[in-house]
């Protein structure tokens, strides 16, 4: 996905079924990170020397890296001065950077990584070195209470109850991270291990697609996607199973900031059925 992400973090189970369907009280707002690095070059004609895509892709690479780092280390502000060399004939740039005031070691290289993002042609304008600034002020927005524990579960529910084979028995919040790397918007993702139990006979199919997914159906699954494959298991009814989902938030922060969360459709993969198949 696209963005800079904190940290995850390990959780702890959200219930059963058999446990009370009371849900906390929300909490108060918090501050997200969103960070401000500004990008400061006085060369002319740097698109002809950089590409077009340099100072756009620089400052949104930056500015990922600070909110990633603002999250970890609160506080963090300050300035890296850089000199940018071609290197002799095509190839990455030569970059040489120099940090002042409180920045952590992580940032600075993680911008050193966003340079290195971007490559050096022959038939570019040539130039001897381009000087430059990117400057980190900490900036955080008020952003309302997340969904509590007692909705995140309800929307897992509805979610493997949409099958008609499947109900969930238990959920334990693997990892969560928070994703505001976008200027217009901030993302809150969280992982489940979800405990499943079987409502009727059923078929769980173990789907491959660059990562593995679950099907669960009443008869088998033959999967439409090309360059899927899918392996059914038939179950009895009262059969217990496993799955991973995860359920990912935004939250809009422009033209201004939304007044709630809104819950991501797809946020769980294959639980209901394909239309045309049983």
């Amino acid at each position: 996905m696209p963005g800079a992400s904190a940290a995850v973090r390990s959780g702890s189970p959200a219930g059963s079924a058999s446990a009370p369907a009371t849900a906390p009280a929300r909490a108060e707002q918090f501050q997200i990170p969103v960070g401000d690095a500004v990008l400061d070059i006085d060369e002319p004609q740097i698109d002809d020397k950089m590409g077009g895509a340099f100072v756009l892709g620089l400052r949104s690479g930056s500015n990922n890296c600070y909110v990633e780092a603002l999250s970890a280390q609160p506080g963090q502000q300050g300035e890296i001065a850089f000199v940018v060399k071609p290197p002799a004939g095509e190839g990455k740039f030569l970059v040489t950077l120099t940090a002042k005031g409180r920045l952590e070691t992580g940032l600075v290289e993680c911008v050193r990584q966003v340079f290195g993002m971007f490559y050096h042609y022959d038939n570019k304008t040539p130039f001897d070195s381009i000087p430059g600034t990117l400057t980190f002020t900490p900036r955080t927005v008020a952003a309302p209470p997340l969904p509590t524990e007692a909705e995140m579960r309800a929307a897992l529910e509805t979610e493997y109850a949409a099958s008609k084979v499947v109900r969930v028995s238990n959920v334990v919040l693997k990892a969560e991270s928070l994703d505001s790397g976008s200027s217009n918007e901030v993302f809150k993702r969280y992982a489940y291990a979800i405990d499943l139990v079987f409502v009727t006979d059923g078929y769980e199919s173990a789907c491959y697609h660059y990562e593995l997914y679950k099907v669960f159906t009443a008869g088998p699954y033959r999967t439409p996607y090309a360059g899927h494959s899918c392996e059914s298991k038939p179950h009895k009814a009262g059969d217990h199973t496993v799955d991973t989902a995860r359920l990912t938030y935004s939250l809009k922060l422009w033209p201004e900031i939304a007044a709630e969360w809104e819950l991501h459709g797809g946020g769980i993969t294959g639980t209901v059925p394909t239309v045309g198949h049983p």
